[in-house]
């Protein structure tokens, strides 16, 4: 099974275009804010402070647009890796609305490319901490805020308290 993580994030309205919905270019940034969350969960905010700062970056993206979110809807966001290489690895990504009225709803497809680089910004080997934390979903998650959290499942695995919805 390969990696994954998931996160219920709530759309803002300084998100949504004139037509009410989520612009497009924004679930790229969700992602990658989830993406964010996902190392944070567990490699712990020193790591992702440090090393984590600067250690990656997207260098391509595809993304397909199934149906529209709007603003306060709850996107349940999941990061899978999908494929490991020596400088870059592939996150595909999916986006529900699980509370809508007419039943669960998906949002969106895509998938992520991030390569690592060194300080020069050069692709670099895959840091093996960081692949051996996202491979491990049995690891203990390294920040305090997590700790307690259902681990795998579609449950939200990381909110800052139970029953509460994250909103970046």
């Amino acid at each position: 099974m390969s990696p994954s993580f998931s996160h219920v994030l709530v759309v803002r309205y300084a998100e949504c275009d004139a037509q009410g919905v989520v612009f497009n270019a924004h679930y790229q940034a969700l992602c990658d804010a989830v993406f964010d969350l996902w190392v944070l969960a567990r490699l712990g905010r020193e790591w992702q402070r440090s090393i984590g700062a600067d250690f990656s970056m997207v260098v391509s993206s595809a993304f397909q647009y199934r149906s529209p979110a709007r603003f306060l809807d709850a996107i349940r966001i999941e990061g899978e890796v999908t494929r490991w290489g020596r400088t870059s690895f592939e996150v595909t990504w999916t986006g529900e609305i699980d509370d809508d009225p007419s039943g669960p709803r998906r949002v969106f497809d895509g998938v992520m490319r991030y390569v690592c680089v060194d300080a020069a910004k050069r692709p670099t080997p895959i840091d093996a901490t960081f692949r051996r934390a996202i491979e491990n979903e049995d690891e203990n998650d390294a920040d305090e805020m997590h700790r307690g959290a259902k681990k795998g499942g579609g449950a939200p695995r990381d909110e800052p308290k139970r029953g509460a919805r994250a909103r970046l």
